[in-house]
């Protein structure tokens, strides 16, 4: 009695499924990063030109209203100093959430994909030459 046998078309054809499944899989990973990365950006931007419109716009009230009203410029100086600081926590915050998330992908990305090639390794045999080169061109994609 043998406890060993060989796998049948069936289950071949079932394990190519499940490995361009996996492949897959670290395709949505790896958009889900970038998609993080955009609007990371994004927010960043947003952040950056707020900043801007309320420097800008602080600089040409006091500079208008200064010989009306110093304490009315004074005030909106400090209501743009607050606006701009504000500004500048929101982007840290946006940070800290972006770079944990990016690492809670990344992290599942490279587990993926050491998966994926071990069980590449152990499937090579049962790969067609047109099949193989399907993966090794999804592959460098990814590993890129």
């Amino acid at each position: 009695m043998t406890f060993y046998s060989e796998k049948t078309e069936e289950q071949k054809a079932r394990d190519r499924r499940a490995y361009s499944d996996l492949i897959g899989l670290a395709e949505a990973v790896q958009n889900q990063r970038a998609k993080l990365r955009r609007q990371f950006i994004n927010i960043a931007g947003l952040c950056f030109l707020f900043s801007i419109i309320a420097a800008v716009s602080s600089i040409v009230v006091v500079v208008t209203i200064q010989g009306v009203a110093n304490v009315s410029a004074g005030f909106f100086a400090a209501i743009a100093g607050l606006f701009i600081a504000v500004n500048y926590a929101a982007f840290g915050m946006s940070y800290l959430v972006y770079r944990r998330l990016d690492r809670r992908e990344l992290s599942a990305f490279r587990e993926v994909m050491a998966i994926t090639h071990e069980v590449l390794e152990s499937m090579k045999s049962d790969l067609s030459p047109l099949e193989m080169a399907e993966v090794r061109i999804r592959l460098l994609r990814l590993d890129n």
